[in-house]
């Protein structure tokens, strides 16, 4: 038992626990370190409350919602893969996973626009006997014919029953799921970018999925970035770059994912990382990056003077550098995790292998707004945000999905919202439609 008070007008707070109440033989209670429904480990940010589980591909709980994410327009563009085909493709155990979507063939998805047309089994077995063959349709029908109706999930039941077709055209139409066939095949081949958003990964918007396939170039390299190296990533913060190594670090998702390309995915455009990267690189940064408590650039500098990465990582004694106690306290301490040690080497081998892919200089940006910050918000009133955002990158520009100092313009429509008031409030500069086409010299 425990006094619960009201706090802040609305949430309930835990004030103390009534011992005296408490059964005899009980024991403390720990957290899981494991998902219940996958066994994936679960995750809590730093300063969050809530615990999360990192299987988002893998995990039976999340897998309707990951699955639309994944088939959605913004990510593998799907269309006509709704959710009412998704949630009882997953009830029937059609679909475990999103590779699954790529093993769907025309029977299912017929059968599955016959089971949910019906309103209720005997509608579902009459509707059936048109399309199956005349041997061994009396056990499909029979099968049918016993499902409780009342069973919210007797559609899926039905879906799940094997069963062989000679597809009556002239009763059923046929154009739809030949359609949706094209439009999964289709995606096989959408860019890096839109895989890595329809991915799911916590924290991983549009924006933040290009940053990543625009810097570092391909799914492969992606996939084993180390929290560090995509820390000093343009617009990635500690807390994206620590979910998406988290995301790829679980097994569970990087096993997800291999099933996926297995199914033929493969992402078009990936390229050789951005030049600039070799900017990035610098030990001094990467070091910091790794977010060892109370180590900061400066301190990381004065740790790096004559030395590496790789030899830090030899290091056990920090208190002859001449740095403050608590800090020598904190490295020597992170020091001693072997993993910590391993991620260090890790890191260093990368960086190693990247500066010599890397040419010595990159390229000069190109185009009027090179080195300028977008954000799009409200409606513009005669092009979709979408389009306003081609035209930006095609000159040189970013598109980003948020408001901060670093952002160079906002371009307002109607009905903006909290972006406008945000770009106001730091003083950004705000531009309506004429006047971004007029700094993109009013393209056609």
């Amino acid at each position: 038992s425990v006094i619960v008070r009201r706090a802040g007008d609305v949430i309930p707070e835990v004030v103390s626990v009534i011992l005296d109440r408490r059964p005899q033989g009980t024991t403390p209670w720990q957290m899981p370190t494991r998902c219940p429904v996958c066994g994936s480990e679960i995750v809590r940010e730093e300063g969050a409350a809530a615990w999360r589980c990192s299987g988002e591909l893998s995990c039976p709980a999340q897998r309707k919602e990951a699955i639309a994410h994944f088939a959605s327009r913004r990510a593998m563009d799907i269309d006509g893969l709704g959710d009412k085909y998704i949630e009882t493709l997953v009830d029937a155990g059609i679909v475990k996973s999103v590779a699954d979507l790529y093993r769907l063939s025309r029977d299912t998805l017929l059968h599955l626009k016959l089971v949910l047309d019906a309103e209720e089994p005997s509608a579902l077995a009459a509707a059936l006997k048109l399309h199956l063959p005349a041997e061994g349709s009396g056990a499909v029908l029979n099968a049918v014919l016993k499902l409780d109706g009342n069973d919210p999930g007797w559609r899926a039941q039905a879906l799940a029953q094997p069963a062989s077709f000679e597809w009556n055209t002239k009763k059923i139409a046929t154009k739809w799921a030949d359609n949706l066939i094209a439009a999964i095949d289709a995606s096989r081949a959408a860019t890096l970018e839109r895989l890595l958003f329809a991915l799911g990964i916590r924290h991983v918007g549009e924006s933040t999925a290009k940053t990543l396939a625009d810097w570092l170039g391909s799914l492969a390299l992606v996939r084993r970035a180390p929290a560090a190296l995509l820390r000093v990533l343009p617009d990635i913060g500690g807390t994206v770059a620590e979910s998406i190594a988290d995301f790829f670090a679980e097994e569970k998702n990087q096993i997800a994912l291999n099933a996926l390309l297995a199914t033929g995915v493969a992402p078009t455009g990936e390229h050789a990382p951005k030049a600039a990267l070799r900017e990035r690189l610098d030990e001094v940064g990467l070091l910091a990056a790794l977010g060892i408590p109370k180590l900061t650039e400066p301190r990381a500098r004065q740790l790096l003077d004559g030395r590496t990465l790789e030899d830090l990582a030899f290091l056990k004694v920090f208190g002859v550098f001449g740095l403050p106690e608590a800090l020598v306290t904190s490295l020597e301490s992170w020091m001693a995790v072997e993993a910590n040690r391993e991620a260090l080497m890790n890191l260093s081998a990368l960086r190693r292998e990247l500066l010599e892919s890397l040419p010595e200089e990159a390229e000069a940006p190109q185009g009027a707004l090179a080195g300028k910050t977008f954000v799009l918000t409200g409606t513009l009133p005669t092009m979709s945000r979408d389009a306003a955002g081609a035209l930006i990158e095609a000159a040189g520009g970013k598109v980003s999905g948020s408001v901060s100092k670093k952002t160079s313009y906002v371009v307002a429509g109607a009905e903006a919202g909290s972006k406008l008031e945000k770009a106001e409030a730091l003083g950004v500069t705000v531009l309506d439609e004429a006047a971004l086409l007029a700094l993109l010299g009013n393209p056609t």
